[in-house]
């Protein structure tokens, strides 16, 4: 038993509010105001994350690949999704970003259904069919994927881990990569507020807050790491490197 994708185009054509029911309403509840992590895009609009490794790399792919006006025109379609607004230096840091589109942007119907940014397609690309990673601390979880109904599962498969990398390969992997990376900015969060270099916006009025957001200077959360000395610039492209080639679910999964 193998997945294999038959490039259907399914799981890039309906991208927006594409959560399980759990999941909206927790979101709905706590991310707009209530934690240091901000939601500034509805649960209804808001489609995958794009965190701030894959940002780059899509904006330096399409910089070197995009005539100036096609590049614009993509960048303009990638929106702040995940901010944090810090008091101390009334920045906005970007968390995540997403598509403003119900469709991917980069979905080429014209040639079978490929991508267009393939080679540096997000994790929550590269994880599809899985929507909820095996380290998430929930059930795996799959998201409405034609090729992948035609398996049969049962629990003792869904929590063998080398049964699922023999069927699903990298999209494992990166479903992982995906839950390490984000406990990963949430700790960071946390211990950049206890070494008092992040003061992060909670429990404001939601409307007084995105005006704030309006009005600051926005940088990337990665960035904001290597202005306060938290991390330096080659530990963040180190850590990047890792996460491109899952090697940090390898290790946790227990396959390194």
């Amino acid at each position: 038993m193998k997945f294999d994708c038959i490039k259907c185009g399914e799981c890039c054509m309906h991208i927006r509010g594409n959560l399980p029911e759990e999941e909206k309403a927790e979101f709905q509840a706590l991310a707009f105001g209530k934690l240091p992590i901000i939601q500034v895009i509805s649960v209804r609009d808001m489609s995958f994350p794009i965190w701030n490794f894959e940002y780059k790399q899509i904006q330096d792919f399409l910089e070197k690949n995009m005539n100036k006006k096609d590049y614009e025109h993509y960048m303009s379609m990638i929106k702040p999704a995940r901010i944090i607004f810090d008091l101390n230096s009334n920045k906005t840091l970007i968390v995540a970003h997403c598509i403003m589109s119900d469709e991917c942007v980069f979905l080429d119907k014209k040639s079978n259904n490929s991508c267009k940014i393939y080679d540096v397609r997000p994790l929550v690309c590269k994880q599809f069919p899985f929507q909820s990673g095996p380290l998430a601390g929930q059930k795996v979880y799959f998201g409405n994927c034609p090729a992948n109904d035609k398996l049969e599962f049962n629990d003792a498969i869904l929590q063998d881990k080398e049964k699922m990398l023999d069927i699903y390969g990298e999209s494992y992997l990166a479903a992982a990569q995906k839950d390490i990376y984000m406990d990963w900015v949430n700790r960071t969060v946390m211990d950049l507020f206890q070494a008092k270099k992040l003061r992060p916006a909670m429990n404001y009025p939601y409307p007084f807050l995105m005006k704030r957001y309006e009005m600051s200077e926005k940088i990337l959360f990665t960035d904001f790491l290597v202005d306060v000395g938290f991390m330096t610039a080659e530990e963040v492209e180190k850590q990047f490197a890792g996460i491109k080639n899952n090697k940090d679910a390898k290790k946790e999964l227990g396959f390194e």
